[in-house]
């Protein structure tokens, strides 16, 4: 596609392939990578074909340390000879990268220029950042006294989680050693775990810009919110705004949580339906515009004459002997002639079979004068002569008239009713798309999976309304012959009925279509194809039977190899099944009006279980010959004409319900099976090869393992193993992983791409089944008790589980509500994580029309609603703006603290690709390489026992050839 020579391509493919670090999993498919796989991946596209413009939108978010520095180098290699436009959250990126930066603000550019330059510009000197003790000891007040005594203009910057940053201005550096030197010997009186010193960054210009900009919009975003706090004043009469610098701070109290109702749960998530439905243009066009159309032409489509193109066949055939002249009739003087049968020589002349598409009777049953079964007894208007004459002809023109309109009118039905479960389908697989994975989230929240899809189905039967009534209007009128009398009222209930249960069906059968996709436009288009297939073809060919007929063999013909074994078979297909039961309905009209005449049809079928009796039996007002006054016809409900349809609809819709609630139930607790327990001898020698464990990796290890879950081991895992089926050899991604987190811990969750992190988080969540192990969450059994865990958890994951037609506060609303907030206080929590994530201002904005970073706010919004006691967050700051990270840290860090929580702190789950970020927020750390646990401890911890001291970084001027002294004083240094 980039015109890359086809000499060069596969050597321009491995270059690039090496050059982004994607080597060893050369052919894994796509879908497989991890997020910083994928990045990898797009950066490598980007720079195919040797482009000369290149446009990076946040290429590394989601990247390891080591990958994101891989693709830094990367960058600078290929920065000849092309424009390259970086767009990033990282400053360290951007001051590294960027030739000239420029920073943006609400689609206003607010400043440009070089790294040296911005910081000139808007820097302040010198940034004193501190770890605050994690006993919870230090207070930032006390600390900023302490560094006015000795640096007047110290200012605080940020107190975020675990960090506090104070701003130094230059002017005052005589005065640094002697502030530090007090500074070390009071830090554990100031609850100072440590501390460093740097001069300005581009992180703290950009939080410089972003606070001038945000200054003028706090006293806006308050008063917006005090009507929102209310709107509920039974509910928040005793909470108070403290306005501080101009932010309002929400009370601490949690909102009460109750056992959420099935009733409640199914009332929200029905209210999701109808609202995502009012702004699907899409969907409500499958599901109401096409079948409308559908059925509009069907309410103008022309009848169709046949008289004119079948040839009159209706003269006497003389006899080869001359003696006499016969019709073409039944053998009715019960006489036959071995040398000529009449009967033998119509049907060869193709008079075997008068009633063509609607009866399958011999010449000699159809026409016999002598048979009370005959249509044409007693036919007298040709004296004592047979009837089959001009006028017979007339009637089986009518018939077949009749018939091929009354099979087009039941071919366009099941053509409008196709588009339905397409429609259905399209946002089932939607919800489910392993990228976007709403349904799982729901599920994870706490939704009840009984209420999940009686809201689907509610709402899906709810929309087929409006073709369901245009049907009862449009296809009596249309199945009526011109001339006749409309259409009687148990015709009517009989569509009625007939269209309602095919709905019933369809709607089952379109979610189990659903479980084979991932793709929604897939699923739609192939559930399409099968509607399309097995109502229309199905139905063409059962009806081409009928006016093609021909003997097979023996008695057996075409018509009735259709109408006593195909047509049984093909009717559990739903599409075929409307098809055949319009059809019939269409044609009865024709034996009670054209077809049977006067005669006196016997009822040979009983009504559909007797419970429509009555409404079939009707008066024949216009019989073709008029000899007698009335007839009796079959009924619409009985098993031959609409009973047969709708009893096998009925029973498709009762069976495919009942399969739809036991997959899904079996399936709730793992979404995917679980693999092999046996480890095979090559990974069992693989993994007795390998490295023993470190010391604090072990002494866990041992823990686990021997002592039962403690009452504060929010999450305990104990040797989780998770082995994916592979060739040549399965893929391990956790090799019996040990580990117990506490309440009010925030547990840093580290590794590189690919390391396992994602499959961890899935299978604590219940995505997945593990291979082996034991896992509890609060105190509940996963393998067990996963819907009991599930009510005590909240997720971020780590790619957004939104509806794109939904605003910010109907997401927050809809799983506030699953979560078992009560009514009265949904809006108060609603509000609460609006206001402290920063997203006021979108509140009410679709949430597609979000940027990446705002997506990310709402999603932990989601996963801190109703204070959870464990939460977990799967690279939540990927993709956010430094100023709105620091806003998310004080989130987090709340969220753990023990003041004003719910049963203590909370237990917190961060996996991050910011050491930043986990050096503010997480009291312990544990790093996963390749599926194992290789180290664990408190940052600190980790610091003093990897780390390599302090690195000095010494920026000399250019040295000439006369300062030796220079050189011997820089060798000195030890």
């Amino acid at each position: 596609m980039k015109h890359v020579p086809r000499d060069k391509v596969q050597s321009s493919v491995d270059k690039m392939i090496e050059n982004v670090g994607l080597t060893e999993i050369r052919h894994a498919l796509a879908k497989t990578l991890s997020g910083g796989q994928k990045r990898k991946l797009s950066v490598a596209l980007a720079f195919l074909g040797d482009s000369k413009l290149v446009f990076l939108d946040e290429p590394t978010s989601g990247m390891d340390p080591y990958s994101r520095r891989f693709t830094w180098n990367l960058l600078q290699q290929s920065r000849e000879d092309r424009v390259i436009v970086l767009t990033t959250h990282f400053m360290d990126e951007a001051d590294i990268l960027g030739d000239r930066i420029a920073i943006l603000a609400d689609g206003q550019l607010r400043c440009a220029g070089s790294s040296l330059f911005l910081k000139n510009r808007f820097g302040a000197g010198y940034n004193l950042t501190m770890i605050k003790a994690s006993d919870g000891s230090c207070d930032a007040q006390l600390v900023e006294a302490f560094l006015k005594k000795y640096v007047p203009g110290a200012t605080c910057l940020s107190s975020s989680g675990s960090e506090l940053v104070f701003q130094l201005p230059t002017a005052s550096s005589e005065a640094f050693p002697s502030m530090l030197e007090h500074l070390d010997a009071d830090m554990h009186q100031l609850g100072v775990q440590q501390y460093g010193i740097s001069v300005t960054t581009l992180e703290e210009v950009f939080l410089r810009i972003s606070q001038d900009h945000e200054e003028g919009q706090h006293e806006a975003e308050s008063e917006a919110l005090l009507p929102a706090l209310e709107r509920k004043p039974s509910a928040s009469a005793s909470m108070k705004l403290v306005s501080a610098g101009g932010v309002v701070n929400l009370p601490a109290a949690p909102p009460p949580i109750i056992e959420p109702s099935m009733w409640t749960q199914y009332l929200a998530l029905t209210k999701k339906h109808f609202q995502i439905a009012k702004r699907d243009k899409k969907t409500l066009a499958y599901s109401v515009g096409i079948p409308l159309i559908f059925l509009i032409i069907l309410a103008a489509l022309p009848e169709i004459q046949v008289a004119d193109f079948i040839p009159n066949y209706a003269s006497s055939l003389p006899t080869e002997t001359q003696q006499s002249q016969c019709s073409a009739s039944a053998n009715f003087s019960g006489l036959v002639d071995s040398d000529y049968d009449i009967s033998s020589c119509v049907s060869s002349r193709g008079f075997g079979y008068c009633a063509l598409g609607v009866l399958d009777c011999d010449v000699n049953v159809c026409c016999d004068a002598a048979n009370a079964a005959s249509p044409w007894y007693p036919c007298n208007t040709c004296g004592s002569s047979p009837c089959y004459n001009t006028n017979c002809l007339d009637k089986n023109n009518a018939k077949l008239q009749v018939t091929l309109n009354g099979f087009l009118v039941a071919l366009v039905v099941m053509l409008a009713f196709a588009f339905i479960p397409a429609a259905i389908v399209a946002f089932v697989v939607r919800e489910k798309d392993p990228i976007q994975n709403a349904k799982s989230l729901q599920l994870i929240s706490g939704a009840n999976v009984s209420a999940y899809w009686m809201s689907s189905w509610t709402h899906d039967l709810l929309l087929t309304i409006i073709p369901i009534v245009a049907s009862a209007i449009i296809i009596p009128l249309s199945m009526t012959p011109p001339g006749a009398t409309n259409a009687s009222t148990s015709d009517v209930f009989a569509i009625v009925a007939l269209v309602i249960a095919h709905v019933w069906a369809i709607i089952p059968l379109a979610y189990l279509f659903s479980r084979r996709y991932v793709k929604h436009a897939v699923a739609q288009t192939a559930l399409l194809v099968f509607a399309l297939g097995t109502g229309g073809l199905l139905s063409i060919f059962s009806f081409m039977c009928r006016i093609v007929n021909f003997t097979i063999s023996g008695s057996l013909t075409l018509s009735s190899l259709d109408r006593n074994y195909l047509r049984w078979i093909f009717m559990i297909f739903p599409g075929y099944t409307l098809n055949n039961g319009i059809f019939e309905l269409t044609t009865r009209k024709v034996s009670r009006r054209a077809l049977f005449g006067s005669a006196r049809w016997l009822q040979t079928s009983s009504s559909f279980f007797g419970l429509f009796e009555g409404l079939g039996k009707e008066e024949c007002t216009e019989c073709w010959d008029r000899i007698e006054p009335s007839c009796c016809v079959r009924q619409p409900f009985d098993l031959e004409i609409v009973g047969a349809p709708l009893l096998y609809t009925l029973v498709e819709a009762v069976v495919l319900s009942i399969l739809v609630f036991v997959l899904e139930n079996r399936s709730v607790r793992w979404n995917k099976k679980p693999g092999k327990t046996q480890h095979s001898a090559v990974e069992m020698d693989a993994t007795a090869t390998e490295e023993e464990e470190d010391d604090d990796v072990q002494r866990e290890r041992q823990r686990v393992e021997q002592e039962a879950p403690r009452p504060n081991d929010l999450v305990f895992i104990r040797n989780l193993r998770q082995q994916y089926a592979g060739k040549p050899r399965a893929k391990v991604a956790l090799k019996d992983l040990c580990l117990s987190i506490q309440s009010g811990e925030c547990f840093g969750y580290l590794g590189i791409n690919g390391a396992g992190k994602s499959t961890t988080m899935a299978v604590l969540t219940g995505q997945l089944a593990p291979t082996e192990g034991f896992v509890t969450l609060s105190g509940f059994d996963l393998s067990t008790s996963s819907a009991s865990a599930r009510k005590t958890m909240g997720y971020c994951p780590q790619f957004d589980a939104l509806h794109d037609l939904l605003t910010v506060t109907e997401q927050l609303q809809l799983y506030a509500r699953i979560k078992g907030i009560p009514e009265a206080f949904v809006n108060t929590a609603v509000d609460e994580q609006i206001q402290e994530l920063g997203l006021t201002k979108y509140r009410d904005k679709l949430t597609q029309g979000l940027s990446g970073g705002n997506k990310r706010k709402v999603s932990t919004a989601i996963a801190l609603l109703g204070r959870p006691r464990v939460v977990f967050l799967d690279e939540p700051s990927t993709g956010v703006d430094p100023s709105s990270r620091r806003k998310m840290w004080d989130v987090i860090a709340r969220v753990c603290s023990t003041d004003g929580n719910r049963d203590g702190g909370a237990c917190v789950v961060l996996t991050t690709h910011s050491m930043e970020e986990c050096e503010a927020l997480c009291s312990r750390v544990g790093i996963l390489v390749s599926g194992r646990l290789k180290c664990l401890g408190s940052v600190e911890h980790l610091k003093q026992k990897f780390g390599r001291g302090y690195t000095v970084d010494i920026t000399l001027r250019a040295l000439t050839s006369s300062s030796g002294t220079d050189k011997m004083e820089l060798a000195s240094v030890p």
